[in-house]
């Protein structure tokens, strides 16, 4: 199976990194993660959410890193995308129902599709595969 396109991809790279450094940051500073994006920590589930969040794009980056194992490294790719294209929307629609501030949702939207797009662009740059 070649997959050397796909995974010497620069997007799919700094995707994979991002990943490395939301994980490491929602796992050893979930209060600081928290501060940061303007959610509310004490007396809510903020943390706990944040620590899952953070194994599960742990996760997700061992995958990206690991590409050449998979039988299907495209569909796991697509599979990042469409989690990211979620989370994205996850957090649009928390803002809308107000139950994060502005500036939470919008960075949560930010991050969330940027990391969606960053795979869209390394899945494009290995189409003919």
């Amino acid at each position: 199976m070649e997959t050397s396109k796909l995974t010497d991809s620069l997007p799919l790279r700094v995707l994979a990194g991002g990943r490395i450094f939301v994980a490491a940051s929602h796992l050893l500073t979930p209060r600081l993660i928290t501060r940061a994006f303007g959610m509310k920590a004490d007396g809510t589930p903020a943390i706990a959410y944040g620590r899952m969040f953070g194994i599960r794009t742990a996760f997700m980056a061992a995958g990206l890193l690991n590409l050449e194992k998979f039988s299907a490294p495209r569909t796991f790719v697509k599979i990042n995308v469409l989690i990211d294209t979620v989370d994205g929307l996850a957090f649009l629609a928390a803002g809308q129902r107000k139950d994060i501030s502005a500036t939470s949702a919008a960075l949560g939207v930010g991050v969330s599709l940027s990391a969606a797009a960053a795979g869209a662009v390394a899945l494009r740059g290995d189409r003919d595969r």
